[in-house]
C-alpha cells in the first residue's frame, strides 16, 4: 500500500474518532492539525525534505505518526488505533525499511505532541460581558 493510501486510511480513522468521541469543533480542528502535521513531518523527513533516509518506509512512518498522535489525544480508543496500526503495518514488508519508518513516525508524533502540549488549548479564560452598546452580550437564555 502506498503512503498516500495509508494517509487517507488514517484520515478516515481520525474522522471516525472525532465522530465517536463527539469532539467539539475547536478541539476537532486542533486534533486534526496535530495528527496531519505529524504525518506530514514523518513522510517529509523521509522523502528528502529534511534528513533523508531512502531506506525507510514512508507508509510505516505515516501510519505510526497517525497512531501515536491519536493514541495520545484519545487514550480511551487506543485499542482501536493499535488494531488499525497492525493492519497498516501488515501491508508493509517486515524489515529495516519498516523499522526505520516506524521510528520516523514515532519521532514526528512525539515532536508534534510536545510542541502542542503547552499551546493553551485547555486554558480557561474568564469573560465578563460589558454593558455598553458595542459590547458583546450573551443571547438569552444562556
Amino acid at each position: 500500500m502506498l503512503a498516500a493510501d495509508l494517509v487517507v486510511q488514517w484520515n478516515n480513522v481520525l474522522l471516525d474518532t472525532i465522530r465517536t468521541a463527539r469532539t467539539s469543533p475547536p478541539y476537532a480542528a486542533r486534533n486534526m492539525a496535530i495528527v496531519q502535521t505529524a504525518v506530514y513531518d514523518a513522510v517529509k523527513r523521509l522523502d528528502g525534505g529534511r534528513k533523508t533516509d531512502r531506506a525507510a518506509s514512508e507508509s510505516a512512518a505515516a501510519a505510526q505518526a497517525a497512531h501515536d498522535t491519536l493514541a495520545a489525544l484519545y487514550p480511551a480508543l487506543k485499542e482501536t488505533f493499535d488494531a488499525a496500526l497492525t493492519s497498516s503495518l501488515a501491508s508493509i514488508p517486515d524489515g529495516k525499511a519498516q523499522d526505520k519508518g516506524v521510528a520516523a513516525g514515532a519521532h514526528a508524533a512525539e515532536r508534534e505532541l510536545k510542541k502542542r502540549a503547552s499551546d493553551g488549548a485547555d486554558a480557561v479564560v474568564d469573560y465578563t460581558p460589558g454593558t455598553g452598546p458595542a459590547d458583546w452580550q450573551p443571547t438569552p437564555p444562556g
